[in-house]
Order: structure tokens, then sequence, then C-alpha cells
């Protein structure tokens, strides 16, 4: 007679194993998890498309999963433990090096040998793991593992952004180690040899064809469904994420969260596959599936409307796995290696095929678009579980009397079959209410009266309401994006209420110079002040640059709106509303859309901050460039200079701009020119789509045409950086502190180099005036500190020692722009300079996307080439002498000293090397 406890032992050292191989499973999908999150990181260092990223996700997926009923059947037939161990060790050692692939081919060879490492594990370890054989709980006891999976699915990204943030894209490598210490440490657990009686025939495609035919061809239909559509997500969620300007980390969390709620819908559904009907089960789960990914894509990319319906679609789609896997491994226990092969490799497989044509139609109509279209095929895997062959497998194998009991069994049965309908309304009812149910956040209302200018006053009326203990701080700007100054703007409010429904005046209180408590934030619906302009406002230190401060007076006003502008501590992202009151017949020029009620709508305080508004008596001028629209404003106090005349100076420029960029990265650009500056200081100031000029009044003339232009120039390039260029310390503005990027070297140095460099390329200038231009400001860095270093520069330009090296940025910044080019040019044989790493940039970052300011040159060294890192490293982090001489050489120029061996010129070697011409005709952009 059977002892009643044997059976728990049993099912306790199966639990043991499948713990074990769920363990070895987490390891192995977090490797293949790797890519997903790293798509768009290798979409730019290898010039991949849409397609080509789909062709990437695909080739793991097939690797790691059509192999798998080969690899199954051998395990059933030999055995499973060695196979089991050595399959995440494989997939660790191969995916962990994507960060070195080359090109486009070896990361296909690189992700293909992984998948391979992936297919020999799964097919042996979920068999080892549910155990069918054992009885009662095989759906759970595959629950555990499936689980294990998914939750390194889930760390998957997360660990691969970390280590690449940490160690660079090449240092992924050290991943491996973790996997095979486990290995070595869970290999005495496994149970040894295959199945008793798998020694059948040898697997052909025609018996693997034959199989398909009854109810294990319908499980892998559905298999293959639910797969497409894990595949499509994360194919395409990155990409979208990216394409929205999200960071890479937000793409990976996003990631995560699906993969995590798979973990849960795995236990899930293997709890429910021992309980209730198979068959109905997946009818339900399928039907959920299609309105979660559906809503998951059709949602804003990182709203909570986005990432809730993410993580049911994660929920619903792992909990279809446990039961097809344990029906597929009932019928058949003595092959069941190779029947979870079916289902889940080769399934998996013809799934991610499907992804290919998702990425081409993601080409064509975008990657969000792509994904929505997709949604209805799971109605297909619907129809399929209702096929009637399903109905005898649908019953999940009744309890022993020792463990359980019949009756208990038939009461748990009968429960989850009256809560398994409601839990999914529920789950559907969340995903389809989620956007109502997501308050947004209102707009601030400003309104700012421009019409009274006799006390240099700008009048300014915040219309809110619902400030919570949060918002109790109006914060006035202590900085802003681009001046590298402190300006403490709270130095020129000269009044300041809130005040309540009624009108009645609240309590409030300066608590430092640029900030107001208000004692009850609940209770405003106003808050009014003035504001002097800062042009007319004398102050002790630290004057307001005029490119950056404000002027109101009869005729015009010139607008910057950190300068007049604040917030409610809290609400520095909320939606902006600004409508000016200003005299009839004034022009407005801004870069800033017209709202339905005349107003101006800005998406957040930061664009606000980075739209400068010229209203007043102004002339205008327009022109297109490249497809964008290109608008010049022009305020001119004597009238000596008119829009009119500007843009015929500068056409020439704007279009070889365009050509340069190959195209603009924006829709409409705006130039806003200020003539009447009678200061010491004068000068421009770059922004996202616009940028701002205050020069001193003059007649315009040829000479003076060229001389603005030169100017216009370096502010217009700054639609690359920091546009679409800029590190994590720029995308989030701290307006409260000044916060320096260690990358101004970037922001300003390249762009100075790129005016020239486009102006060189487009034969506005010819080889000797660039090089006369190259020698001055050698000669200009010679007047600066020669051990200060453009980082130092950078991190200390907000203090007055690091105001006092400034203006090196312009030289040395430049002069290093120009020297990375050459560097570029001589390791790509030509091919590739700094122009096209900067737009490879572009297209990788873009404007709503920052790159760590501490991990930049990791990334551009990833990018492009290793030998990059050292020059950042002696040439922007220190302060080592300029290669000038070791690099103009490749080009065939050799540099001239004065008798203390400074540079103070260039000659063109007239007998060059065939090398130096080509890569000085590539140089001089004549390749």
């Amino acid at each position: 007679m059977t002892h009643p406890t044997q059976p728990v032992k049993q099912l306790r050292s199966a639990m043991k194993v499948a713990l074990a191989v769920a363990a070895l499973h987490a390891a192995n999908d977090a490797y293949a998890a790797f890519v997903h999150p790293l798509l768009p990181r290798l979409m730019t260092k290898l010039d991949m498309s849409i397609a080509g990223a789909a062709v990437a996700t695909m080739s793991l997926s097939i690797a790691a999963s059509l192999a798998q009923p080969l690899l199954g059947h051998a395990a059933d037939r030999r055995g499973r433990r060695l196979m089991i161990v050595l399959g995440p060790v494989v997939s660790g050692i191969f995916l962990s090096m994507i960060g070195w692939a080359p090109t486009f081919g070896m990361l296909l060879l690189l992700l293909a040998a992984g998948g391979l490492g992936s297919a020999a594990f799964h097919p042996p370890a979920v068999a080892v793991a549910a155990h069918v054989t054992g009885g009662r709980g095989s759906g759970m006891r595959h629950a555990v593992f499936s689980s294990g999976g998914t939750a390194g699915y889930a760390a998957g990204p997360l660990i691969a952004v970390w280590i690449v943030a940490w160690l660079g894209f090449r240092g992924l490598w050290v991943a491996v180690i973790p996997v095979v210490i486990l290995a070595i440490a869970l290999y005495p657990i496994l149970p040894t040899g295959g199945t008793a009686g798998a020694t059948g025939p040898s697997l052909t495609a025609g018996r693997l064809a034959r199989s398909l035919h009854g109810p294990l061809g319908l499980l892998f239909g559905v298999s293959a469904i639910a797969a497409f559509f894990q595949r499509l997500f994360l194919t395409m969620a990155p990409i979208v994420n990216a394409n929205a300007g999200l960071s890479e980390m937000s793409g990976a969390y996003a990631l995560s969260l699906y993969l995590a709620a798979q973990a849960v819908g795995a236990l899930t559904g293997g709890y429910l596959t021992d309980r209730i009907d198979r068959r109905w089960l997946l009818v339900a789960l399928t039907l959920v599936a299609l309105p979660t990914h559906f809503f998951a894509f059709w949602f804003p990319a990182g709203s909570v409307a986005a990432l809730v319906s993410m993580a049911l679609a994660g929920f619903v789609n792992m909990s279809v796995l446990p039961p097809i896997v344990v029906i597929a491994q009932e019928m058949r226990p003595d092959r069941a290696a190779l029947n979870s092969g079916i289902v889940m490799g080769l399934a998996w497989a013809a799934g991610s095929v499907g992804v290919l044509a998702a990425g081409v139609l993601g080409d064509a109509i975008g990657a969000r678009e792509s994904a929505l279209a997709a949604t209805p095929i799971m109605l297909a895997a619907t129809f399929l579980a209702l096929h009637p062959a399903l109905k005898r497998h649908g019953r999940p194998i009744e309890v022993v009397s020792q463990v359980g009991g019949r009756r208990l069994l038939h009461r748990m049965v009968r429960e989850m079959r009256n809560k398994l309908p409601r839990v999914l309304l529920t789950a559907f009812v969340l995903v389809t209410i989620a956007t109502p149910a997501i308050s947004q956040t209102a707009p601030l209302e400003y309104t700012i009266d421009l019409r009274d200018h006799s006390e240099d006053l700008f009048h300014v009326r915040l219309a809110v309401e619902g400030l919570g203990a949060d918002n109790d701080i109006y914060q006035f700007a202590s900085t802003a994006p681009g001046t590298y100054q402190v300006m403490d703007v709270g130095r020129f409010v000269r009044s300041f209420q809130a005040l309540d429904g009624d009108g009645a005046a609240l309590g409030t209180e300066q608590v430092a110079v640029n900030q107001w408590r208000i004692e009850d934030p609940s209770q405003v619906r106003t808050i009014e002040y003035t504001i002097a302009e800062t042009w007319d406002t004398p102050v002790d230190a630290h004057p307001i640059y005029p490119m950056a401060g404000t002027s109101i007076e009869a005729n015009h006003v010139l607008f910057n709106a950190h300068a007049v502008v604040g917030y409610p501590v809290g609400l520095q992202d909320a939606p902006v509303h600004v409508h000016l009151e200003y005299p009839d017949g004034w022009q407005v020029g801004t870069a800033l859309e017209r709202a339905v009620d005349e107003g101006f709508a800005a998406d957040d305080y930061d664009h606000l901050v980075d739209s400068p508004i010229l209203l007043g008596e102004l002339t205008l001028a327009s022109t297109e460039i490249s497809g964008a629209a290109v608008d010049i404003y022009t305020y001119s106090k004597s009238g000596g200079v008119r829009s009119e005349q500007l843009l015929e100076s500068m056409r020439e420029m704007l279009q070889s701009a365009g050509e340069f960029l190959g195209e603009l990265p924006v829709d409409r650009y705006v130039f806003l020119f200020h003539f009447e500056w009678a200061g010491r200081t004068s000068g421009a100031w770059e922004h996202s789509y616009s940028s701002e000029y205050v020069l001193p009044d003059i007649t315009f003339s040829e000479r003076a045409g060229a001389f603005i232009t030169d100017i216009a120039a370096h502010e217009f390039l700054h639609i690359i950086t920091p546009l679409n260029i800029h590190s994590e310390i720029i995308e989030s503005f701290n307006f409260e502190e000044p916060v320096p990027s260690a990358h101004l070297w970037l922001y300003e140095g390249v762009t100075e180099w790129g005016a020239h460099a486009m102006q060189l390329r487009s034969g506005l200038t010819n080889l000797e005036e660039h090089l006369e231009v190259i020698a001055g400001k050698l000669q200009a860095d010679r007047q600066y500190r020669a051990d200060y270093s453009l980082e130092q520069l950078a991190l200390t330009s907000y203090s007055d020692e690091g105001q006092s090296q400034f203006p090196n940025v312009y030289q040395r910044g430049a002069l290093v722009g120009e020297l990375l080019d050459i560097l570029l040019l001589d390791l790509s044989d030509g091919e590739s300079g700094l122009r096209e790493l900067l737009q490879k940039l572009m297209r990788y970052y873009g404007k709503g996307r920052a790159f760590p300011d501490c991990g930049f040159y990791d990334v551009v060294a990833a990018m492009t080439y290793p030998e990059l890192q050292d020059f950042f490293e002696r040439y922007v982090k220190h302060a080592e002498p300029l290669p000038i001489s070791e690099y103009y050489g490749k080009l065939g120029i050799d540099v001239v000293n004065d008798g203390q061996g400074q540079p103070v010129g260039f000659e063109v070697q007239a007998d060059a090397s065939e090398r130096q011409l080509m890569l000085r005709r590539a140089w001089m952009g004549e390749k």
C-alpha cells in the first residue's frame, strides 16, 4: 500500500527541480532581452532601418526557436541535463558580444549563435520542469519555469542598458559571468537521462508536418500568434518610444514592465491550467489580448495609460503559454521535449517571421501605425482555440485523493469558472477606461500686459487652480539654457501677490532671491506681479546678456520668457498658454504656434523659454530652405536694416546649411533681429526653432551683411546641438540652480566648427580663407589658460573663473571639432567625418531624447571607433596641446610656426600623396 505522504514528496522534489531550471531560464532569457532596448543604438551604429531591426530580432527569434523540435527530440532520446546547462552559457557568451559587432552581418551571426544556445535549452528544460508524468501540478511547475524566464526577460533590458551606461556598449560582455557560475552550481540538482521509451524513429520534416495536422497544430497556431505579438511589441515599442523622444532607459522600463507582467501572467496561467478547462481559458485570454495590445500602442508613448495597457498585454500574452505547453506534453509524455519544442520553438519561429512584414510596413507608415494595424490578427488565435478538436484536451488531470481529493478539486474548478470572467472583464475595462481616468495637467494661463511701458515694467497675471502643498513656491529662473551665466531673475520683481477666487490677497513671502512662498496654495486662483525689464535696470553684479534679457519700449518689446515668467514648483512640465496684450498694428515674431484665441501655446515652461518673442514695428521676409519655412523679423531703431536685406545676404548661407545637413530637422525656423543696443556687449542666442540677435543700430552694407551672416551661420547650426543632440541636463533644465553640462565643447565649439565647415564645403569660402580662420582661432586660443581643459571650462562656466575662460570655447572648441573631423575621415578612409557623426546622433537622439552626460563618449566611440576615447580623454577632458601639425599633415597641409614655435598659418603641399589628396577632398566636401 502506498504511503499517503509519498505523492507530496514527489511533488516537492519535482518543484525543486522546476525552481532550479527556472533560475537557468531567467539567465537565458535575460540575454535574449538584451537586444531589444539597444535596438535604436544598433540602428544608429550600423545604419539599420526599421525593417533591418525586425530582421535582427527575427534572426534571434528564429535561431532560438526553429531548431527546438530537433534539439528537443535529441534531448528526449539522449539526455537533457547537459543541454539545460550549456544552452544559457552559449546564449550569454554570444548575446553579450553584440556591442562588438562591426557590421550588420556580424550582428546577425552573433544573434543567431546566441539564439541556438537558447534553442538547445528550452525543450529539455520545460520537459524537466513541467514533469507531466509526475501527476498533479504540471501546470504550476511549468508556470514556475515560465515565470523564471519572463522575470529574466523583464530584467534583461534594464541590465543591458545599465551595463552599457556603465562600461560602454562593448563592456556588455561582462554579463556572461553570472550564468557560468549559475550553471556550475545547479548542474548537480538536475535529473540525468531522457525519457523511458523515447527511442522511436528519427525526427524528419514529414513526421513533424504530420504531427501538426491535429490538436497539436491548433496549439501551434495559437502559440505562433501569441509569439508574434510578443515579438512585435519587443521590436516596435523601443522604436515608438525613441520616435516619441523618450530616453533609452525609458524604453527599457517599458519593456521590463511588459515582461514583468508576463512573469505574473505565467504564474496565473499555470495556476488556472491545473484547475479549469484549458480550452476556454485560451479563448478568454486571446480575446482580451487584442484590446490590450492595441491600446499599448494607441495611447501616447510613456503615458500612464500606455503603461497600464502594456502591463495588461504582457500579463495576458504569457498566460496562454502554460495551458498550451501542458496540453502538448500530456498528448505524448514520451516526447514531451519534442512537443514542447513544436508549440514553443517552432511556433515562436513562425511568429517571428511575421515581425519582418510588420517591420517593412513600419518603414512605410511608421512603427506605431504598423503595430496597430497588426492587432486584429489575434482573433485568429481565438478561432483556433474554439476548434472542437481541443475539447477533449481541455480538462485538467484530476488530483489523486492522497494529495487533495476530488471534492476539493471540483469546488476549486467551480470557483475559478465563476471568477475568471469577472477577472478578465475587469482587466478589459481597466484598459478601455484608462485614458479618461488619467487627469491631464491643466495649462498655466498667463496674461502679460505690454501696453504700459512708462515704468519699464511687465504686468503679469497667472490664472491657475488646483495647486497643492507641493506647489507652494513660485519660482523665477536663476539661469536659462545656453546662457551659461547666473541671472537671478527674481532681482527684477517689483511686486508680487496671490489672490483667491474672490480677489482677496493670500499670504506670500519671498524666501530666496528667485522664490516666493504662498501660504495656502489650494485657495490660489490668480498670481499677479510686476517685473522690470533687464536692459534699463541697473544691477550690482551678474548683468544679464542683452540677447537673453528684456526690453519694453513704445514701439517694440523684446520678450525672453525666463526673464518675465515664473512657474509654481512642480509644474515646470505643465502646458503653457500666453496671451500678450500689445498695441494694434504690431507684428509678432516668434516660433511659438498661435492658439485659437490669438494667444500662444507652449508644451511646457522649457518650451516657452526656448521661444523668444520680438514684437513691434518690425519688417518681415520669408523663404524656404530644404522644405523648411524660414522667417526673418527685424526691429531697427533708425530703419537702417530691413529683413529683405538680411535675407538676401543670408540666402546662400541658408542653402549651404541645408546641403550640409542633408535635411533640416525643423519645419519652420525664425530669425529675430534687434538693431538698437549701444552697450559694450552684443551678440546672439540660439534656440531650438529660432535665434535672437541684439546688435548696434547700423545702416546696412555688404560688409555688415557678411558679418551678420557669419554670426547667423553659427546660431542656425544650433538646430543640431543642442536642439537634436543634448545631454539629460539640458533636456530637463534646472531653472532653480545652475547645473553645468560637461559638453559645452559640443554645443558651442562643434557648432562653431560647423558654421565654417559648411561654408568651405559649399564654396562660400575657399581653402585659403578657411585656413585663415583656423589660424586666427589658434592665435586667439593662446590668450587663455593653456591648462584649462574644455571639460573644466564647461563645468565651471557659471563661476567667475569659468566665465573668464568661456570665450575660448569658440576657439579651442572649434579647433577640437576640426581635428575630430579629420580623425574620423582618416579612420574611415574619407567616407565619414564629423558631419556624418552628427547626422547619426540626430537620428538616434533627436529633440526629445537626451544622452547621458557622463556616458556620451562611450556612445560616440561605440558608433565610430575606439580611438575616439583617447581623443576625448586628451583634448576635451584634459588640456594636452592640440596635434595641429599631425592632423593637418594627414591632409597634405603644413603648419607655419613663428619664432616661438607657435602656429600662425598654413601652407598647402604641392606634392601631397594620393591618400592626403583623397582626405583633403573629403574634408573639403569634394568627394
